[in-house]
């Protein structure tokens, strides 16, 4: 039977967020395999607490020329890459691994190479082997060899930890990870006429934010300022028979401030597209239900169960809108 002790930890590094649906999959298929599991970015990770772990999977794509994503460079891979760790630092962890590549690339799946190696020095011991995913097959191809991935996974854990009961049945509702409370404590937002703004805030987390212009603090303490663009233009640029969907999109800019000169944007910038609810949508969702207009204003908080985890989680374990509505395709 799984303890405290055989915590399955999962983390990720993205760009994107596929590495963390990925991770987010994975977790939910080991519950019903009987495992504990924890799942959070590299960088999130108490790396003080690495050497009291047992079981370790680090899920990762690759970004640039072969470099590791943002959520895992400023702690993690600063923090392996130290030369004073001694080779024997990980004896007694068991790990593998999941690159998320594309092999057009000459640095294919590089950064979850660069890890696997670095922790095999460290004196960690393959779980089971490495797998790594091609964006070139993207599709049944990727999923079926993720697939195959987790299977190897599942039973070498359980051969490991010694876990001989049947998985639980996928047509059972597994106890929810997550919770969702009205935070009675906060100040009340007040979201009607300012959905622009609020939608904002989810991501820059700024108070006090002017409507078209926003000014906000980064975690380096330095000023950046976010732009309202209207789209003008969106032509698919890959056929209708094609798997992906190729846009070309032309925008342009509706804020109070001008944009940066184009020869400040680099390869790697990312533009952020934050939805926000349509005011008639919500008006009739809460005349739908009466009941809901005294806290509508109050703000939600989603929280770690208390009846599967006794301690805080770092804060990139909070689910995600799309890691809470996914799916994952269980197979006992």
């Amino acid at each position: 039977m799984p303890t405290k002790n055989n915590t399955i930890y999962i983390l990720y590094g993205s760009e994107t967020g596929q590495s963390q649906n990925y991770a987010n999959e994975l977790s939910h298929l080991l519950r019903y395999h009987h495992h504990q599991t924890i799942v959070s970015t590299l960088d999130d990770f108490n790396l003080l607490s690495i050497i009291d772990i047992k079981y370790l999977i680090v899920i990762c794509s690759t970004t640039g020329q072969g470099e590791l994503p943002r959520n895992a460079t400023q702690k993690f891979w600063k923090f392996m890459l130290k030369k004073k760790l001694p080779s024997i630092l990980l004896n007694n962890l068991k790990f593998t691994t999941l690159g998320l590549g594309d092999s057009s690339y000459s640095q294919f799946n590089f950064a979850i190479r660069k890890i696997h190696a670095r922790l095999l020095q460290l004196g960690a011991k393959e779980l089971c082997g490495r797998a790594e995913l091609d964006e070139l097959f993207a599709g049944k191809g990727k999923e079926s060899a993720f697939r195959i991935w987790c299977d190897e996974v599942v039973s070498s854990l359980n051969k490991h930890i010694g876990i001989k009961e049947a998985p639980i049945d996928s047509e059972i509702l597994l106890e929810p990870e997550w919770i969702a409370q009205i935070d009675r404590g906060s100040t009340e937002v007040v979201t009607k006429g300012h959905e622009l703004d609020v939608a904002v805030t989810r991501y820059t987390k700024a108070p006090n934010i002017s409507h078209k212009s926003r000014t906000v603090s980064t975690d380096k303490k330095q000023n950046q300022t976010h732009h309202l663009l209207q789209v003008t233009e969106n032509e698919r640029l890959t056929s209708q028979e094609h798997f992906q969907d190729v846009r070309r999109l032309a925008m342009k800019n509706v804020s109070d401030s001008p944009l940066p000169p184009l020869q400040s944007y680099e390869p790697g910038d990312m533009l952020e597209i934050i939805p926000f609810n349509d005011p008639h949508d919500v008006e009739l969702l809460l005349k739908c239900q009466p009941e809901w207009n005294e806290d509508a204003d109050l703000p939600l908080k989603i929280v770690p169960n208390p009846k599967l985890y006794e301690k805080a989680l770092p804060d990139s374990t909070i689910p995600t809108p799309n890691s809470l509505i996914s799916t994952p395709n269980v197979k006992n």
